[in-house]
């Protein structure tokens, strides 16, 4: 009889802890992320997958939605280490290079960069778009400390650049996109983002 009590109260006091466990871990996770005016803030790196919610890593259908003159876009050789289309927005003060990688699709881009205007480079398409940014906010003129909140602290640091990576092959995001590694790049000038650049790594 005693065993057969003590064996109960052991049972109940592991669906006790199990419980609390539980409700514990769902709470931190709820904290973990937070969505405030359209903006994610979150303590976990969670990848950039667009431009503007319209156009789209590795996927060749965005780009109508997001340009729709596409039969006038030139890809532009040598700018980068990969064929661009260089994008600018409605005032010309930011540009959008879409690169394309051997083995892209004609429409489809595998990584996307976003900087101030420069006028060194010819053949911009004029968008529509008063900026560009990524889902989650991300955007040019940024602080640090903006960065973080919308990222995470979860990077290396290469002199003014700051670099979030994805690597594990075991990464349901990079399995879906059939892609070994993912990056995401900030430049910063006076504690500020002037140039953010995220996708693939060309395999």
């Amino acid at each position: 009889m005693a065993k057969k009590l003590n064996l109960m109260v052991s049972n109940v006091l592991i669906i006790c802890l199990c419980l609390f466990c539980g409700c514990k871990g769902d709470n931190n996770k709820s904290k973990s992320v937070e969505n405030v005016g359209g903006v994610i803030h979150t303590n976990t790196f969670v990848p950039d997958s667009s431009i503007n919610r319209k156009l789209l890593l590795n996927n060749d259908r965005s780009l109508q939605e997001f340009y729709q003159n596409v039969n006038t876009l030139k890809l532009i050789e040598f700018v980068r280490e990969s064929p661009i289309i260089a994008f600018c927005n409605m005032s010309k003060s930011e540009y959008l290079f879409a690169y394309q990688y051997e083995g892209n699709t004609a429409n489809e881009f595998s990584c996307f960069e976003v900087g101030y205007f420069d006028k060194k480079i010819e053949s911009y398409s004029q968008s529509n778009y008063k900026e560009f940014a990524t889902e989650s906010g991300l955007r040019l003129g940024l602080s640090l400390v903006d960065v973080e909140r919308i990222k995470g602290k979860d990077y290396t640091k290469q002199g003014n650049k700051i670099i979030y990576q994805i690597s594990d092959p075991n990464s349901a995001f990079l399995r879906n996109y059939n892609m070994p590694e993912y990056f995401l790049e900030c430049d910063l000038q006076q504690n500020k983002v002037i140039k953010i650049k995220f996708g693939f790594v060309n395999p």
